[in-house]
């Protein structure tokens, strides 16, 4: 049983550390800006693709502190690799790098809808709230890293219908 991740949800699922495997990264994260280094992304990769094979870990379950639990925990953070990852068949990731506009009240709650079937639990999809706003936070440092802190965008509704048509996949 892993301890990492404490009180967490993904999918409909909770208690996520009787069901997964933790990787403890040492990086100093996105409130000091730093990068992670090449060597242990590299190492990283490595790891990952032996756990997938061995335990048969499909790629959309390959997840941060932040997706699973995401009203307390924001790492791996913004600067976190997830497009260098999937360039390597680790994780899902969605191409759209354009920063688009802000969303509309009926685009946000498709948007919020869209995030629940990706597997983000404790949204409320019909009104703002800090825990939306923190969930959405989760979201982009994973997907968007350019949008954390900032009010989803078209960018962030067609990255999440992108990412739920490779869910099915």
């Amino acid at each position: 049983r892993a301890w990492h991740a404490g009180e967490s949800s993904w999918r409909g699922l909770e208690d996520i550390n009787s069901r997964s495997i933790g990787i403890e990264i040492v990086n100093s994260g996105e409130k000091k800006l730093k990068k992670y280094p090449k060597i242990q992304i590299e190492e990283l990769i490595v790891l990952i693709k032996y756990l997938k094979k061995k335990f048969k870990i499909r790629s959309h379950n390959i997840l941060g502190h932040s997706d699973i639990a995401p009203l307390r925990k924001i790492d791996p953070g913004k600067h976190f690799p997830w497009e260098e990852l999937y360039k390597n068949k680790i994780g899902i990731w969605s191409e759209i790098q354009e920063l688009g506009k802000v969303l509309e009240k009926s685009q946000l709650i498709y948007f919020l809808q869209n995030l629940e079937k990706i597997g983000y639990q404790d949204l409320k999809p019909y009104k703002v709230s800090q825990k939306n706003k923190k969930i959405i936070d989760a979201f982009h440092r994973h997907f968007a890293p350019l949008l954390v802190g900032k009010k989803p965008t078209t960018t962030s509704l067609l990255k999440s219908i992108k990412l739920l048509k490779l869910n099915k996949s």
